[in-house]
């Protein structure tokens, strides 16, 4: 906790949204809530609206043809919040849907729904950074950006089966799918189109890696002409403040901001465990950017805490256990006046800055050698290796080989908790039995094959974008801002800059296996040199030294798992093999893996008591 500094105020928060019905009104007799409408329509139905426009601005528009609905902070023709191109964006999207939400940028979710309620559009910005969620059944349309609005209206509130398990697989649950099996999700850069009781999605924007033949020089001027345009299009009347782990990303949007924000309020947090705590590149980034920072340290007590609290506001369940520290410093923020905050998510899925990109540089250039070396020789060596349990550099060398005829996207997926373990192993059988083990990795494999050009590194950042961004980090940090009472944006995410980075070469970007080589080029008269130097970390939460050295943490932990042992989902031997591991080997790494089975015990605790339970 920073000197003189108060905990941050806790409590549960209005989110931001807005959600419609569209059907007969027997379905549901509730009136409408403050702010919202209900409409008769031809046929006996009726249209019914609610919205909330805090922390998120929502904009609305109603014309003769139509109603538009626009949450978050689209980019109209260049314009934000503009009346006109608002008006001219409903104008065309009954015409040509497509284009009219390819022309926006920003981050946004958005409905239009036609007078007589025959036809409705839905769409979200390329990253999906506002959820958008849908329904259909029995002659009744639900959409919201709300999912606990729509759940709450299900008919049929069944757990998905599969949505568990993926859950598990990624921590989260992803794609399309959502832990009630009648919602889905719209997926990143999509719409949707309802009509006549017919629902299709499409795309309406690809990812299009093209490496220019142009000099280094004019694309770096580029990325800091992108990033520049993109931090002012993000900066806000509202009292605005910034996410600053002390990292590239983080330190470029702030200081970015400060540039035109002299003493631009920043948030950081700090953590008692060895390798954690980062604030101090935040306080280099905050002196030569000239910004206010404000610092918090984080503790296991203050984790406990808020459990509860985001337990209940979750709408699913989440595994990362960085959304905890981010609701903090969110909190933070908003004790003190914070209205609007800008985060550095995205760049490292954009200009390769992640370790696990370099690792699978490695592996590709085995695929490099001549294949009859690799097909008579190596091959071999590596099968017959990988059925001898051998330590050392043959050990390794064999680990190596097995890796490298492993192919992408599965091989970045070796270590995940249920390709380590298999299934089999891992599940119960009951439950094993109701999902398909292989969808994951299907899923995965779809990202992959999506961008119609690019080498195996274009195709791991777009996989990333949806993964590790849209499915991940994105819904984290809008889920702690809005129940902190705050909204943040996400710059790097903005067009221009994303269309910058599909340009670069991938020999620029992980030049020499370094990570964000061609950034930190491009960067390097802007940013500290020790933030450009500085090993790569972010707003991580030492979960497993907490598990070890904070008793009331662990009882709580070890006593939910005892829960999740009761339902069929993992097998109890399978959660002690892990509870074990945690406690007497390597106490990150089975932490980080022990925390997710946590928080899904805690979710179902709380939402959905019966599941799995006497089967």
């Amino acid at each position: 906790m920073r000197p003189g500094s108060q905990s941050p105020a806790k409590g549960k928060r209005s989110m931001s949204m807005f959600a419609v019905r569209i059907g007969t009104p027997d379905y549901d007799q509730s009136p409408a809530a403050a702010g919202g409408l209900r409409q008769a329509l031809p046929g006996g139905r009726e249209l019914l609206l609610e919205t909330r426009d805090r922390p998120a601005p929502l904009r609305q528009l109603q014309l003769p043809d139509g109603h538009l609905l626009i949450l978050g902070h689209p980019l109209l023709s260049g314009q934000n919040r503009d009346d006109d191109a608002l008006r001219d964006l409903a104008t065309r999207l009954p015409a040509d849907p497509v284009a009219a939400v390819a022309g926006l940028d920003g981050q946004f979710a958005l409905a239009w729904i036609s007078a007589d309620g025959e036809r409705v559009v839905l769409a979200t910005d390329r990253f999906a950074s506002y959820p958008l969620y849908y329904h259909q059944a029995k002659g009744q349309q639900l959409f919201s950006t709300d999912y606990r609005w729509l759940s709450e209206r299900l008919a049929d509130r069944r757990i998905d089966d599969q949505a568990i398990y993926d859950y598990l697989f990624f921590t989260t649950v992803p794609s399309n799918r959502c832990l009630h099996a009648g919602i889905r999700r719209l997926l990143p850069a999509s719409l949707l189109l309802a009509e006549a009781g017919r629902e299709r999605c499409q795309r309406y924007w690809q990812p299009d890696f093209h490496h220019d033949r142009i000099d280094r020089e004019t694309l770096e001027q580029q990325l800091r002409a992108s990033l520049e345009e993109a931090v002012q299009a993000c900066i806000r009347p509202a009292r605005c403040g910034g996410f600053l782990s002390g990292g590239l990303d983080s330190s470029t949007v702030c200081g970015l901001a400060g540039t035109s924000a002299p003493g631009f309020p920043v948030y950081t947090m700090g953590f008692d465990e060895p390798g954690y705590d980062e604030t101090a590149y935040a306080r280099v980034t905050a002196r030569h950017f000239g910004l206010a920072l404000h610092e918090y340290q984080v503790t296991a007590d203050e984790v406990l805490a808020r459990l509860q609290e985001v337990t209940a506001a979750l709408p699913e369940p989440f595994g990362n256990p960085s959304l905890l520290s981010t609701l903090i410093c969110a909190q933070v923020a908003a004790a003190d006046g914070i209205e609007l905050m800008l985060a550095g998510d995205g760049g490292d899925e954009l200009f390769a800055g992640n370790e696990r990109y370099a690792k699978q540089l490695v592996f590709e250039r085995y695929q490099r050698l001549p294949q009859p070396l690799r097909q008579r020789l190596l091959d071999p060596l590596g099968r017959w290796l990988g059925r001898r349990e051998l330590g050392g550099l043959v050990g390794r060398a064999g680990s190596y080989l097995r890796g490298a005829n492993t192919p992408l996207p599965r091989r970045m997926y070796r270590y995940n908790l249920l390709e380590r373990y298999a299934p089999a192993a891992a599940l119960q059988p009951g439950f094993l039995a109701r999902i398909d083990s292989d969808a994951p990795l299907a899923y995965l494999e779809r990202l992959y094959q999506t961008p119609e050009a690019g080498d195996f590194l274009d195709r791991l950042l777009y996989l990333d974008w949806t993964v590790t961004l849209a499915d991940n980090d994105l819904r984290k940090v809008r889920a702690a801002s809005e129940l902190a009472g705050v909204h943040t944006l996400f710059p790097m995410l903005h067009l221009p800059v994303v269309e910058v980075s599909m340009r670069i070469p991938s020999a620029w970007k992980l030049q020499g296996g370094r990570l964000r080589a061609f950034y930190k080029r491009a960067l390097r008269d802007f940013l500290p040199e020790e933030i450009i130097r500085k090993p790569k970390h972010g707003f991580g939460v030492p979960v497993g030294g907490w598990l070890r050295r904070h008793p009331e943490l662990r009882r709580l932990v070890h006593a939910r798992l005892a829960r999740l042992k009761q339902r069929e989902i993992l097998a109890p031997a399978f959660i002690d093999r892990i509870i074990t591991a945690q406690r007497e080997g390597h106490s990150v790494y089975f932490g980080a893996l022990l925390w997710p089975m946590f928080m899904l015990e805690c979710w179902l605790a709380e939402h959905a008591p019966d599941y799995g339970a006497g089967r």
